[in-house]
């Protein structure tokens, strides 16, 4: 056999694979958004409003992780 063909069907079996992975994750993550959704259906609307802040509250938090990660204060060195 041919070391590109080998070398094409791995990174196809990896492309395979990645995708069941994430398939898989995607499903387990919206079946427990939906769990999650139904219990809060019945839960106090104190509960409600304090679910939604702490979940936005993390997803701030990332953002802020991100920005200040990926532009950083102060100017470019010239080298």
């Amino acid at each position: 056999m041919n070391v590109s063909y080998l070398k094409r069907l791995a990174m196809a079996t990896l492309v395979v694979l990645v995708c069941v992975l994430v398939l898989g994750g995607l499903l387990l993550l919206t079946q427990s958004a939906i769990n999650i959704f139904e219990r809060l259906a019945d839960a106090p609307v104190a509960m409600v409003i304090g679910f939604w802040t702490l979940l936005m509250a993390i997803a701030m938090g990332f953002i802020w992780v991100a920005v200040v990660l990926l532009w950083p204060k102060g100017k470019p060195s010239d080298d």
